[in-house]
């Protein structure tokens, strides 16, 4: 990513500081961080710039991903991608622990596969690996080794955890089983999005004519390339505007349409309500 792709990134994305300087690992629980941050700030939609790896062990309750919601029971684990908007539906209600890492600590895979939401359970045998790594982690955040060993452990712990979860599975669908046209495409607009929505662009780029992606995207979801590409826009629209420090004008400038009100229209014209709209129910 350009350094001024990622200070964009940045406006939008809530702040974030690793509890200790350096380290991007962090392991915490859903009460420890309630107590930090305060359910008010915790109940409110929040861009994140950092993975977040939430493995409910007690209770039950809901969190929302990208607004949808999940539901949460004990050894219920929702992964929260760098990018995704979420929300602490119930944070009273159940116990959890939560790892939360920077991308620079882990080697996943950039398009982040899905692009939706992604949640699964874990078996008590499951748990019980996955709780040592986490036990090791939090070990090694305490252990004086200097800074740069530290953080080379850190990183091997992490992979550990990541492998054990099956985090690392979601890089992309295995060969064959969907078409590469389709891959291609949400590939490219999740490592370089640029919001083109036009079909003959994001084809002529990726070498493929616009039937062949309309193809791949109908054999894959049942809709066409445009719809795919708009959907995916429309997702993005929708996270930005979960950010209420920016104005409308702002969305629409960081998604490239040339004016807002050709914004407005396209978001009227794929979820069904303006943007204002659409804010108000979510932020209410």
């Amino acid at each position: 990513m350009l350094e001024s792709e990622a200070q964009e990134q940045e406006r939008w994305d809530r702040p974030y500081s690793p509890a200790i300087p350096g380290l991007p690992i962090e392991v915490t629980t859903a009460a420890d961080l309630r107590r930090r941050a305060g359910d008010d700030l915790l109940q409110r939609p929040g861009r994140v710039p950092f993975h977040v790896v939430l493995i409910c062990t007690a209770g039950d309750g809901h969190h929302e991903v990208d607004f949808t919601p999940v539901s949460l029971h004990p050894l219920r684990v929702v992964h929260i991608r760098p990018g995704q908007v979420h929300r602490w539906c119930s944070p009273g209600s159940y116990q959890a622990t939560l790892v939360i890492f920077l991308d620079t600590a882990a080697d996943l895979p950039a398009a982040g596969w899905p692009v939706g939401p992604r949640w699964f359970d874990i078996t008590d045998t499951e748990w019980n690996h996955v709780r040592t790594t986490i036990q090791l982690i939090r070990r090694e955040l305490t252990v004086d080794r200097g800074h740069e060993r530290r953080k080379r452990a850190l990183s091997g712990a992490l992979e550990v955890l990541i492998v054990g979860l099956g985090l690392d599975l979601e890089s992309e669908p295995s060969a064959g089983s969907l078409p590469q046209p389709y891959i291609d495409l949400m590939n490219q607009i999740a490592t370089d999005p640029g919001w083109s929505r036009s079909v003959e662009n994001r084809a002529r780029q990726l070498g493929y004519s616009q039937r062949t992606l309309t193809r791949g995207c109908l054999t894959a979801t049942g809709r066409s390339a445009k719809q795919v590409i708009d959907d995916r826009v429309l997702l993005e629209a929708q996270r930005l505007l979960a950010v209420p420090e920016h104005t409308i004008t702002d969305v629409a400038n960081a998604l490239e349409f040339t004016e807002p009100g050709n914004f407005s229209k396209f978001f009227k014209r794929t979820a069904g309500e303006s943007p204002a709209e659409w804010r108000h129910q979510t932020l209410r």
